[in-house]
């Protein structure tokens, strides 16, 4: 669900102007934190339709927003150093998804999950994992505000 959504959003945005790419970060953040807070409420306790809506909300999030950002990057850059900006993205985000996951395991393994999943730890690892991420999700959030400001004043 979340890769369609990001596929869908990312294509249903591109090409769009500065207008567009401003709103389209900032509803990208939103979109993002939404998902992370109702992961939060819903994972534990079902419908599966809310969860796959959450997983939606956090493709469809860096769908509408991906781009846009890493093409204000490129073109803040001098023109030597575009290279390098361009590896660092990829390169960045992976390290992101890399402290993304160590950061879940430990909320997973101080919950229980060294032992296994049961039906006494799963409520508190599936709670944790995504209350550690939902502060991330907030910080983001007022990047991507700042970021897409900049975006219109931009050449």
């Amino acid at each position: 669900m979340e890769a369609l959504a990001w596929t869908g959003c990312a294509l249903l945005v591109s090409g769009g102007g500065p207008v567009v790419a401003k709103w389209s970060v900032r509803a990208g953040a939103v979109a993002i934190a939404l998902g992370t807070a109702l992961l939060l409420g819903v994972m534990t306790t079902g419908p599966v339709a809310m969860v796959a809506a959450g997983g939606a909300l956090l493709g469809g999030g860096f769908g509408l927003s991906f781009a846009f950002v890493s093409q204000f990057l490129m073109t803040s850059l001098p023109t030597a150093e575009t290279a390098a900006g361009s590896a660092a993205i990829g390169t960045v985000r992976n390290s992101g998804g890399a402290v993304g996951a160590a950061l879940a395991s430990v909320a997973a393994n101080l919950n229980g999950f060294a032992g296994g999943l049961s039906a006494g730890n799963v409520d508190a690892v599936a709670f944790w994992v995504f209350a550690l991420a939902l502060p991330l999700a907030l910080v983001g959030l007022v990047a991507a505000w700042w970021l897409a400001g900049r975006l219109v004043s931009s050449p």
